[in-house]
This record gives C-alpha cells, structure tokens and sequence, in this order.
C-alpha cells in the first residue's frame, strides 16, 4: 500500500536542513561586516546590516563614506500645509516619515542631503530631515549681505540657491556658496563664520552654482561659466566657458550645472513665453546638455549621459549610474517645478491657478525628460493636490556623531 507523505511535513524537513546551511551574522567577525557593507550601494540595505553591528565604530565610520543614493522627493503632505512627506522612487510610494516645518521658514533648496531654510527673511539654516539630534546649523545672518543698492534682498528671492563643498558640515573647512538678493549675485561662508564674504559684486544673474574638483562653479543666466578659488585671500573669480551654442527661440531658458561621470555637464532647460491662451505655457519643452572639454574650454553637446541619470530642480544637480539604480531610466533627466516657495493649494498658486472663466489649474512642471530621443516620459511622481511649498529632491543621509 502506497504511503502518502504530508506535504507539511516535507516542507518542515527541507526546513530543518537549511537552518544548517544558514549563517548566523551576530557571530560574524567583526572585521567582516565593514567589508560587506562597503560593497553595498542602497542606504536601505546598509540599515539592515547595521542592526547586526550598528555598534562597531568601522561600521558607523564607514556610513560617512557610503556611495551617493537614489534621491527622494519632499512633497508637500496633502493634510497640513506645513509638513513635508518624503516619496521613493523605489519603492513608488511616501515613506511614512513626516517633516513639520514652522509656518515662518521656508525651505529653499538642498545640497548634500541638507535642506537650506530661510525664517524670518534673513536667518538661514542647514537642516538634515535624516538625523533624529544635531540636525540644524544656523548660518550667519543674510543682512551681512545687504548693500546700498539691494537693501530690500528681494524677498522671496532673497536665497536662490545654496551648494556645499562637502557633506561632512562638522569640518571646520566645510563651505557654502549661495545666490542671493534681486540681482543674484554670489557670496559664501565657512559654516563657522559670522558673515557671509560677496564674491565681486559685478557677477549678477547667476542661475546655479555647484562643487567640482575643489572649487565653486557658477553659471550665469546667459550661460557663459565661471570659477571660483577661495584659496587667494581675495576669491578669485575666472571665465571658464562662454554660452554654448544652440538655438531655442520660442522662450527663456534656465542653466544647471551638474558633475556626471567625472565630466562637467551644462543643461539648458528650454520653457515657452507665458502666453494667456496657453495653459501650458509653464511647462518645459526641451533640455540641452552640453559637456565641458577641459582642454579647449568649450561646450560640446551631448545625445546621452553614459548610462547616468540626472536629477534637477532647486536641489543641487545630481547625476547616478542608472546601472547601480535600475528603478532609474538611463540616459534621462528627472526634473521638478523651479519656481515658489511659500504654501497653498492649486487655487492660490501661479502656475496652479484657475482662470477667471474657471478653467482647470495649470498642471505641475515636473516630469522625466529622454535625452536620447527628445521624448518626455511617464511622470514618476505620485498625484500632487498642492503645487506649494514646491517639490525637491534631497539625497538621504545617514550621519553619524
């Protein structure tokens, strides 16, 4: 008579014998585990192994140096206008955190993982939404920048954008170069200083700034590039690259400069002229890019990222391997709206608001841009019921004291 085995049974067997095959990571060496987490390129799974040895001091130094991550978007929480939620793109869903943010700062742009607000029109912090204690720096005052022909600094555009040179805000040399007032211009400080230093106030106009090989970089809003040395007692500012060449006729353009692949990319974000007949008059229409040679010190366009992805917007420019992300499109450029900074819904806002004759709101400015192809993509991001406090993307950090 034939014997019929219960299937939970063998399912309990071939249990059994893994449990044999498994191994116990609490008793792995400790010098071990550092190593295998330095070969990991997702935060998430660096957390995970560091609640086996989150104790070890290798294993907390090595946090410090983990490879750049996949950006999140800060979107504004549908349910109070002062709080933040945080969307993965990997995961295509908000992570639970929330962010309360006072009614009396705004948050301006980020840099490294670190959120530059503004309260009060001229308090300025760096903010880590990542780390549970000494999560903020205050900045000097912005009225240390205040001159005889900008003694209004142009509010809301008091602070355009802010870089730092590195994420380690502890270090004594750590810096940040910003654009600020009505005429953007650019100044900077060491994040220990009581004022923030004006570069040559000659240089206005300026719509981005980033850290590449050890100095600061600025574009201006007609494209032409330049350097800065902080090194010489009295910055050095020098040309670097004239406006590329390309032709968009039908609007403005707005510049980013991002380092990818080594390389030092210009992208030209090409809009319409806001027309009233054109409900879509906000929208981008094209990017440019364009990568510095060295050598001859001139823009040459460029059809793809190498397989990188850029990510754009009021943070400072990131570029991935898409092959370390492969959630990310190659070769494409995730954007976000560039303009507003205070809080309301769809009705209250520029590009959100209605008609007089009550037409739908304008849609958001936001989307993924196919450099190869000249195609726009689905939209990654989840439906948005607020156009402000606007979208940005922050790279999560994981540091340690």
């Amino acid at each position: 008579m034939a014997v019929h085995q219960n299937p939970c049974d063998n399912k309990a067997s071939i249990l059994e014998e893994r449990k044999d095959l498994m191994v116990d990571w609490l008793e792995l060496p400790e010098h071990l585990l550092p190593l295998i987490a330095s070969k990991l390129i997702n935060m998430i799974d660096y957390i995970r192994i560091g609640a086996v040895q989150w104790r070890s001091q290798d294993f907390r130094y090595g946090l410090l140096f983990l490879s750049r991550q996949l950006p999140v978007l800060m979107l504004p929480d549908d349910e109070d206008k002062q709080t933040y939620c945080f969307y993965n793109l990997t995961e295509k869903r908000p992570y639970r955190y929330r962010l309360s943010m006072p009614h009396n700062k705004v948050v301006f742009n980020s840099s490294r993982g670190w959120l530059v607000t503004l309260r009060e029109l001229y308090d300025v912090s760096l903010l880590n939404p990542f780390m549970s204690s000494a999560n903020e720096i205050n900045l000097p005052s912005l009225k240390t920048l205040l001159t005889d022909d900008d003694d209004s600094m142009g509010y809301p555009r008091d602070l355009l954008k802010a870089a730092l040179s590195s994420n380690q805000v502890w270090d004594s040399e750590c810096t940040i170069m910003a654009i600020y007032g009505s005429f953007n211009r650019v100044a900077y400080c060491k994040l220990r200083d009581s004022s923030w230093t004006h570069i040559d106030l000659n240089y206005k106009g300026i719509d981005d700034v980033m850290y590449y090989k050890n100095q600061f970089y600025f574009v201006h809003q007609r494209g032409s590039l330049f350097s800065c040395d902080l090194n010489d007692p009295h910055p050095k500012v020098s040309k670097v690259a004239t406006r590329p060449i390309f032709h968009w006729d039908n609007g403005y353009v707005w510049y980013y400069i991002v380092e990818s692949n080594g390389n030092l990319l210009l992208v030209a974000r090409a809009k319409k002229y806001p027309g009233d007949d054109d409900v879509y008059c906000n929208l981008t229409r094209h990017f440019f890019v364009f990568k510095l040679d060295l050598v001859e010190l001139m823009w040459i366009e460029v059809k793809n990222l190498d397989g990188h992805t850029l990510f754009l917007g009021r943070n400072c420019s990131v570029s991935l391997s898409a092959s370390d992300f492969p959630e990310c499109e190659p070769n494409c450029i995730y954007y976000t709206n560039e303009h507003h900074t205070g809080y309301a819904d769809h009705s209250e806002a520029f590009y959100g608001e209605s008609h007089k004759h009550g037409d739908k709101p304008k849609p958001h400015d936001m989307g993924v841009f196919n450099l190869e192809d000249g195609s726009f993509l689905q939209s990654y991001y989840p439906e948005i019921h607020k156009l402000i406090p606007r979208p940005i993307w922050i790279e999560p950090t994981m540091q340690l004291f």
